[in-house]
């Protein structure tokens, strides 16, 4: 009965970390979508949101260079109001992630091991 408690623990865990690139890459639509709602935009995201905003921008639209530019602006000020180092969420947030998953993977094993499963 464990082992399996400790199966649907672990799986669980890893959909929840299948989930996370999603949300991530969510935050730069979030840019755009603040920049055409009014050709602005008036809030705050990491560096790397305005980053992924940027390259997801068509080329081909005749206001590229003018959105581009606009983005660059706003990325600028939010760095200078908020002290952003640039980094977004990076390599310690999926060390982070990991090391949880690492961490309820083991104390589920050594649950079940004791309760003889």
């Amino acid at each position: 009965m464990t082992i399996r408690r400790a199966l649907l623990t672990f799986l669980a865990a890893v959909a929840v970390l299948g989930a996370v690139p999603a949300v991530a890459l969510s935050s730069a639509q979030e840019v755009i979508a603040d920049y055409k709602d009014d050709g602005q935009v008036q809030g705050c995201y990491s560096s790397r949101d305005f980053e992924r905003a940027i390259e997801e921008l068509d080329p081909n639209e005749a206001i590229y260079e003018q959105s581009r530019d606009i983005l660059r602006q706003a990325q600028a000020r939010c760095l200078a109001e908020a002290g952003d180092d640039g980094g977004g969420s990076g390599a310690g947030l999926w060390i982070g992630i990991a090391a949880g998953i690492g961490v309820v993977a083991v104390g589920t094993g050594i649950l079940a091991r004791r309760r003889g499963d």
